[in-house]
């Protein structure tokens, strides 16, 4: 009898001893990687690039993430040391049930360069698809979409592009509305 009362307390101490050895200290973790400082322009942030906005005057609007156009391909003129363009799809759908003018949505461009307060104005030009379809002045129809692209120069670094758009307004010509989009390019 006296076997086993010994062995209760031995068992209960080897338990009470293994509760109170601590833990291994945990392995230090890798340090962070170094990031830049990304300068954000708006209070609430603009609309991420490939988001949908939709429009009181009964449309959906998105503007695709710029991409770059190789040096190459843009006119003599446009061409400027320590810059690059980019280019941007906008499609426009006519939400409403009937046909609607083109909103001819119009964009002024600026960028945020990391590691600095800088802001550049962004400068690009209509392309042909665009000028053609404000020339003809066709309404959209119902459930119709339309497609155009636009381009930037903006500095040749990473940084934050914020396009802020402005459409010609309501079926009847009175109102513009207002968008921003905004993004890493």
């Amino acid at each position: 009898m006296s076997t086993r009362r010994g062995t209760l307390p031995l068992g209960l101490a080897v338990l009470a001893l293994a509760a109170c050895t601590p833990e291994p200290p945990p392995e230090p973790s890798a340090p962070a990687p170094a990031t830049s400082m990304v300068v954000r322009f708006a209070n609430p942030p603009g609309t991420a690039f490939d988001a949908e906005v939709t429009l009181a005057a009964g449309y959906r609007l998105t503007v695709s993430t710029p991409r770059p156009i190789p040096t190459a391909e843009l006119p003599e003129d446009a061409r400027r040391p320590g810059k690059r363009a980019v280019v941007f799809t906008v499609t426009v759908v006519n939400t409403s049930p009937a046909p609607q003018p083109f909103p001819d949505p119009t964009f002024s461009g600026s960028f945020a360069a990391h590691d600095s307060a800088e802001v550049v104005s962004a400068t690009g030009q209509p392309t042909e698809e665009l000028t053609k379809l404000r020339d003809e002045d066709k309404p959209v129809p119902a459930g119709g979409t339309v497609r155009v692209d636009q381009w930037l120069l903006v500095p040749d670094r990473p940084g934050v592009l914020q396009l802020k758009g402005l459409t010609r307004g309501a079926k009847d010509g009175a109102g513009y509305e207002k968008f921003a989009y905004e993004g890493e390019v």
